[in-house]
């Protein structure tokens, strides 16, 4: 199944990341963690932060809301009048330090909590759900829900755009993955990574909807626009 939505993705995704042209900002240093490539772009993009005593310690895990609240300052980029959405998880209240981040991440679209009514802000997030978050902030989601949804269409888009490294293909990632890692929690190192390559990765629009065979809406789509030069977030933010 995996292989097959491999194939269909590679087929519509005309082109991968766009790799980053310019130089990055002065870079943060840390005692403990070399920034680097793609993550540089992360960085003077003020997406994630090192801790008071200097280290950024790049091998412990994030959170749900954590990582929330980084790739809402990607988010925004695109989407800078997002509002507060009325948000009704049993685990969360106003007072929660990342409440705002997450209210606003709901009314864009590309996070929602569990069945049972809970968002479990503390629960490590694992590496499907940041791929999926990231590619929902890019517009993707109705392309991914085309071809199989959550996780495995999600997953088909992190390898053809560079997130991941697969033995089975020539596009290489700079994150070792396989299906076992892909539901474990996602380190701060690979979280950086990922949000650098968030950046540069061509934006979704959808253009409009047409009736698939089935009698469902199939999305038109366009990926990076129909322009010369493709849409990326970094692309967005220079022009403003």
């Amino acid at each position: 199944m995996k292989k097959q939505i491999l194939t269909i993705i590679s087929l519509i995704l005309t082109i991968g990341m766009i790799l980053p042209t310019a130089n990055a900002e002065e870079t943060s240093t840390y005692s403990d963690y070399v920034v680097e490539g793609q993550s540089t772009y992360a960085d003077s993009f003020g997406l994630m932060k090192g801790y008071d005593d200097g280290t950024f310690k790049p091998d412990n895990n994030m959170t749900r809301a954590e990582f929330t609240s980084a790739l809402m300052r990607a988010a925004v980029i695109a989407n800078p009048d997002a509002q507060l959405a009325e948000i009704n998880f049993s685990d969360i209240d106003k007072s929660y330090w990342a409440y705002d981040d997450i209210a606003k991440a709901v009314s864009i679209g590309f996070i929602s909590g569990y069945d049972d009514g809970t968002f479990r802000p503390a629960d490590n997030v694992t590496y499907e759900q940041a791929i999926t978050m990231i590619f929902n902030v890019l517009g993707y989601k109705p392309v991914a829900d085309l071809y199989g949804g959550y996780p495995h269409a999600y997953m088909s888009l992190g390898y053809y755009n560079r997130f991941f490294k697969s033995s089975t293909d020539n596009r290489n990632g700079n994150i070792e993955m396989n299906e076992t890692k892909e539901k474990t929690a996602i380190t701060r190192r690979d979280a950086m990574d990922m949000l650098g390559g968030m950046l540069f990765t061509p934006i979704c629009v959808v253009t409009d909807y047409k009736t698939a065979f089935d009698g469902s809406n199939e999305p038109i789509y366009e990926i990076g626009g129909n322009g010369t030069v493709k849409q990326t977030l970094f692309t967005i933010k220079n022009a403003k």
